[in-house]
Parts: structure tokens; sequence; C-alpha cells
């Protein structure tokens, strides 16, 4: 599972061919947008109830998390699977 995992990395750093985007910059967007839909149903929804606003919470922090893995992957250049120390 791990290395079917790290495989999806190898598949990030190829841009498609017309594209303009590199796929890094769309995975952590899309995680961003994802952690600014959990705090909209966090701050919009009355009634919340005390478990489900810790499910949110999790889900936030994690997605949190997952944006910042992905930029540190942008900035360090660590794109490949042999490129992780595991």
């Amino acid at each position: 599972m791990c290395h079917e995992n790290l495989g999806q990395v190898d598949k990030l750093t190829t841009i498609a061919p017309g594209s303009n985007s590199h796929p890094i910059k769309i995975l952590k967007n899309t995680y961003k947008k994802k952690c600014n839909v959990y705090i909209d149903v966090v701050e919009k929804t009355p009634g919340l109830t005390p478990l489900d606003r810790k499910k949110l919470e999790a889900l936030i922090i994690i997605e949190q998390h997952h944006s910042e893995v992905i930029e540190k992957f942008a900035q360090t250049k660590n794109m490949r699977r042999s490129h992780f120390n595991w």
C-alpha cells in the first residue's frame, strides 16, 4: 500500500502536455478548498453537536497538514518516490 501511495507522488510531478498548471499546485489548492469548506460548515451551521464539531475540527487539521506537506514537497523539490528516507 505504501508503494502504491508513493507511486502517486511520481504521477504528480508530470505536467500534462498543454497544461499551464503544475499538478502540485492543483493538489495544494484542492486541500485548501476542502479545508475552507469544513471551516464554513463549522462557522455557519447552528446546532452542531460537540461530537460533530470535533469531527470537523479533525478534518480541518488533516487537510491543513496535507496542504503543508505538499507545500514542503514543492519547496524542497522532493518529488520522486526515491527521495524519501523511510
